[in-house]
């Protein structure tokens, strides 16, 4: 016998944590990317990539930089 688990609630997202999951996803995918790349021998990778392994963060376009 099994008992099914109930379901949490749904939360309600933001469009601006929406926005914020879509580019930590399109994050992932290049880091993912560089990952397939490496290991397929293309060691290719511009400062900019280098910078964001680091950990720093890239300025989004939109972003004013002061």
């Amino acid at each position: 016998m099994c008992r099914r688990m109930s379901q949490p609630e749904v939360e309600m997202k933001t469009p601006e944590v929406l926005e914020q999951e879509m580019n930590i996803s399109s994050e992932v995918i290049k880091v993912l990317e560089q990952v397939i790349n490496f290991e397929e021998g293309e060691t290719k990778t511009s400062p900019e990539e280098t910078n964001l392994e680091k950990g720093e963060r890239k300025p989004e376009e939109n972003e004013n930089i002061s």
